[in-house]
């Protein structure tokens, strides 16, 4: 699993321990959200059923996210044409690599939104998008609601999601 995203769950939880008022919060709110977070960060971030190229692949781009990433680049770094790779990375993953990227790219956004007063302009830039309106769409692709919807949701429940 990336590092990031291990550092991102143990960043956001050291946050609300440290600003919690009651222990009772923390057995009652948090430890489950922490539990849930994690698990579903290993389940999104798993590797393991994939093949040694596939899983190098992954990793590079769990890695890489911010970095521009396309069939093209990765094809070339790890030595495959563009229709052998996607079509290997479709057929194990599920996603195409557009859509892996993307998703996990939507994931470390809603991570920034919840996390830090930023703009959705620049949670787009952070992620790796150089058009916040492409941003937008994909955000909601992947979500089902727009960057501004999440973060009234973030703020109205007044907890992480």
């Amino acid at each position: 699993m990336s590092a990031f995203i291990v550092g991102s769950i143990s960043y956001k939880y050291g946050l609300l321990i440290e600003g919690s008022s009651s222990v009772e919060f923390l057995h009652k709110k948090v430890t489950p959200m922490m539990f849930s977070d994690y698990c579903l960060a290993v389940r999104d971030c798993s590797t393991a059923q994939y093949s040694a190229k596939v899983q190098e692949i992954t990793t590079y781009i769990l890695e890489h996210l911010p970095s521009e990433l396309t069939v093209n680049q990765l094809a070339e770094l790890f030595f495959l044409n563009v229709s052998s790779l996607s079509r290997k990375f479709k057929n194990e993953t599920g996603f195409s690599v557009t859509e892996f990227i993307n998703f996990h790219r939507i994931k470390l956004a809603q991570y920034y939104l919840s996390q830090e007063n930023r703009s959705i302009t620049e949670v787009a830039y952070l992620v790796g998008y150089n058009d916040s309106n492409y941003f937008c769409r994909m955000f909601k692709k992947v979500t089902s609601i727009t960057p501004s919807q999440y973060l009234k949701n973030v703020r109205t429940e007044g907890m992480l999601i």
